[in-house]
């Protein structure tokens, strides 16, 4: 008699409940959904991190599923190669030449601007077998899309200029040619390589305002100057001390003598007590005047034997005498300013101690130490 055979197990009932999975691998070996349909999408990823054992079949599905979806997450997207490829290929009419431009293959151009019209949400360009023409969304975006390239060799052009250039010192109109040339080249000598920029003391200002310069000398009341040299009489010989009211006009006399101001002493903590003294001692309020330069200024004391307030040293310069002022006393200050707030002017110890030396001057007997306060 045959044998008997073993029972066959009966289906579960409707409705009964699957034993609850012990892992997402076993969920995807004891079901017949899908692993889409198992485990909602937004969770997937999430789901997938708590597998820490992939080794089956299963597991390679999951995989897969979870690269799948991660290519459809947006990537961060290299705009500047997109914008530059879409312009060659509008300025240029076609897509080999823009890619010749470009000194890349035709087929990269393709996937930049393909790259950002999809970045863009909209078609720019209408390709076609002989042509290709810009959509009405293209025409749209073509100005800011061309001023991002305009920026960014703009910017490109400005960090080429500026890398291991010079550093951009704004220095006084007086300085001459040999002084500056000497003091460039123990600058270099230092380490440091300068480029000087000359010009008064309101363009001097503008300069670094503008950041056209790194530094520059500015003029500064004696209290926070950090050079500090005696103002005289500029005169046709040397003398001895000169009182100002010496110049006062006496009757039936003829053309009062003039005291000329230079453009680099024509600030308030210099012109201001000039004023006053003038006014103080009875001398006409023409006999003051502003120099429009040296040269003028210096043909106006050898033509005309007026005077002229400077330094002992910038007389020598001229080829003039100089006389100390009596009665009252007048500074030239200057201090060093700085374009970058994250760069102090006194960093550099031996600019600073080479910048004293030039504006002081050789006959100067300068009242600052130059040393970086």
């Amino acid at each position: 008699m045959a044998a008997a055979r073993p029972p066959i197990p009966a289906r579960a009932a409707a409705g009964t409940t699957r034993p609850a999975a012990s892992s997402p691998v076993t969920a995807l070996s004891t079901t017949n959904t899908t692993p889409a349909q198992t485990i909602p999408k937004a969770r997937l990823v999430l789901v997938m991190a708590s597998s820490l054992r992939p080794v089956s079949l299963a597991d390679k599905a999951w995989k897969a599923l979870i690269h799948a979806k991660m290519a459809c997450v947006s990537r961060p997207v290299d705009l500047l190669p997109a914008c530059e490829a879409f312009l060659a290929v509008v300025d240029r009419g076609s897509f080999t030449v823009g890619a010749a431009s470009l000194q890349v293959s035709q087929p990269v151009v393709s996937r930049r601007v393909a790259t950002l019209e999809r970045t863009l949400g909209g078609q720019l360009l209408q390709r076609s077998t002989r042509s290709v023409a810009l959509t009405r969304y293209g025409r749209a975006v073509l100005p800011a899309v061309r001023r991002v390239v305009e920026a960014t060799d703009a910017l490109r052009e400005q960090a080429e200029l500026r890398r291991g250039a010079p550093l951009r010192i704004a220095l006084p109109l007086e300085l001459g040619t040999a002084e500056l040339a000497r003091f460039s080249a123990d600058a270099t000598a230092a380490g440091t390589d300068v480029e000087v920029l000359q010009d008064v003391p309101s363009r001097r200002a503008q300069l670094l305002a503008d950041d056209r310069t790194d530094l520059a000398v500015l003029p500064a009341a004696a209290d926070v100057a950090r050079w500090r040299v005696p103002l005289g009489l500029g005169s046709r010989e040397d003398g001895l001390p000169l009182h100002l009211e010496s110049l006062r006009p006496g009757r039936g006399a003829g053309s009062p003598r003039l005291l000329w101001l230079l453009p680099e002493d024509d600030v308030t903590h210099v012109r201001d007590p000039l004023e006053r003294y003038r006014d103080r001692h009875g001398l006409a309020a023409s006999q003051l005047r502003r120099a429009g330069s040296v040269v003028a200024a210096v043909h106006r004391v050898l033509t005309r034997d007026d005077l002229v307030l400077t330094t002992r040293a910038d007389a020598a310069r001229c080829g003039l005498g100089w006389r100390p002022l009596a009665g009252l006393t007048l500074v030239r200050g200057r201090l060093l300013a700085s374009s970058d707030p994250g760069r102090p002017a006194t960093t550099d110890a031996d600019l600073v101690e080479l910048l004293g030396r030039l504006l002081t001057g050789p006959g100067d007997a300068s009242e600052g130490d130059g040393r970086a306060g």
